[in-house]
């Protein structure tokens, strides 16, 4: 995952439309692509989340690798990267302090739709990675998931535990005053139902259990514009 800050001079339409309708494509169509990803989409900020303060970043990039037992070398040494894809990513985005990192996805509830909420969640007071993942799978997804008001409203629910130190795109970076360790994405049918779920989030039973977890104070969230350029190894076309 990527959380991209536009570079300097551009401003954030332009940002936008540029990694929308210019980079996206680019990247989905590179040829021998699918070896490397087997995912890549866009998150552009559209509205302030229900969890935690504003997101600082102009939108989120996530990619997926094929799980195989033949490993590729990493994509970032090919010359796809190296030739296509890093020269347009100079055109628009400021990677010094554009923030890299990898997770560990689980798959809460399969399923998408066409309002997303993205939520980045810093740990609780002394609490790790671990700690968080455990109280998270073992105390609060039956607490959420038992909680009819909440768990009615969702269509798909992913969330990823950061397993990398968090470092610049660039590399001239290697430690990120963001604290983030979960992401969490959520899917609706419909914006009454992402409303819903965002009330109940917050003042909910589950709440006790979310904030014994995280910091909401150093948390943030966004309603997302979705835009999936590649899936299941195949460039896919956006309108």
């Amino acid at each position: 995952m990527a959380l991209l800050s536009p570079r300097e001079g551009l401003s954030r339409n332009e940002f936008e439309e540029y990694w929308l309708r210019r980079h996206g494509p680019l990247v989905a169509r590179t040829p021998g692509y699918g070896r490397y990803r087997i995912h890549y989409s866009q998150d552009h900020v559209h509205a302030q989340g229900p969890w935690g303060g504003p997101f600082s970043y102009a939108g989120l990039a996530q990619v997926l690798a094929p799980a195989t037992a033949e490993v590729p070398p990493s994509f970032s040494e090919t010359p796809q990267f190296r030739d296509r894809i890093l020269p347009d990513e100079q055109k628009f985005l400021n990677r010094q302090i554009s923030v890299a990192f990898a997770v560990d996805q689980v798959q809460l509830t399969q399923g998408h739709g066409a309002h997303k909420v993205v939520m980045l969640s810093a740990p609780g007071s002394g609490l790790g990675t671990e700690e968080i993942r455990f109280e998270y799978l073992q105390h609060y997804l039956p607490e959420a998931g038992g909680n009819r008001l909440l768990a009615a409203q969702v269509a798909g629910w992913t969330v990823g535990f950061v397993t990398s130190p968090l470092a610049s795109m660039d590399g001239t970076q290697t430690s990120i005053l963001e604290s983030f360790i979960c992401v969490e994405e959520v899917w609706f049918a419909t914006r009454q139902a992402m409303m819903a779920w965002g009330s109940e989030l917050t003042s909910g039973p589950a709440s006790v259990v979310r904030r014994r977890m995280f910091s909401e104070e150093a948390s943030s969230s966004f309603v997302s514009r979705e835009y999936v350029f590649f899936r299941d190894g195949k460039p896919t076309e956006i309108a």
